[in-house]
């Protein structure tokens, strides 16, 4: 595990991999060598990067896959998006974040392995360098699927598993559908998909539109 890890969850330092923790279904005793970091899932079970929950309690190696996300000064908004990537039920390898025009964001933290890049415009550019952002972020990527996220959606627990099972199906272009909060989200919400749920709309223009279209 090669980034640094950190955020509001459990640490500890273990001598064995992701994957070999992943097979052994538990914490080892033995030497300190190598960082762990554990995700809550949305059903309360830990997890780690890398890894899914299995039916029996235990971990299973996860498809390999990397978020990618641009931002730029939509520090709330990253921090609802990386709380949502946190409780998904398949989690990525890495989150490979872009900043724009943003030297010096305000922190922000992660479960799981968070790479930095930054771009800026260049001299005669105008608006922010968002063709190039999403480049940069796709060339850093070490996963084989990549999954962008816009900095103001909060994922399901679920959506990323739905997108990797579209992909699995075929070679394929995957887009959620989005759905629209009427109204800020009260304390909490963030992390509540039923709540999510019943506070948004879909948008008009996907009313017409067959499912998988």
């Amino acid at each position: 595990m090669d980034a640094t890890l950190t955020g509001p969850v459990m640490r500890a330092r273990f001598k064995y991999s992701s994957r070999e923790l992943a097979n052994m279904g538990g914490v080892p005793e033995g030497p300190l060598d190598v960082d762990v970091c554990w995700c809550s899932t949305a059903d309360g079970s830990r997890c780690l990067p890398g890894t899914t929950a299995g039916s029996g309690g235990g971990w299973m190696e996860s498809r390999s896959f990397s978020v990618l996300v641009i931002a730029h000064g939509r520090a709330g908004h990253l921090r609802n998006l990386l709380a949502g990537v946190e409780r998904s039920a398949e989690l990525p390898g890495e989150v490979v974040l872009v900043y724009m025009n943003e030297p010096n964001p305000a922190p922000v933290s992660c479960c799981v392995p968070l790479r930095i890049h930054h771009v800026s415009s260049r001299p005669g550019e105008a608006g922010l360098p968002l063709a190039r952002a999403r480049n940069t972020a796709a060339r850093a990527a070490a996963g084989p699927n990549l999954v962008f996220l816009d900095v103001d959606c909060i994922p399901s627990a679920t959506l990323i598993t739905a997108l990797l099972d579209a992909i699995d199906a075929g070679p394929a272009l995957a887009m959620a559908t989005p759905r629209y909060l009427t109204a800020a989200l009260r304390d909490g919400a963030g992390d509540d998909d039923a709540a999510l749920l019943a506070a948004s709309v879909p948008h008009h223009g996907w009313e017409h539109l067959p499912r998988g279209d």
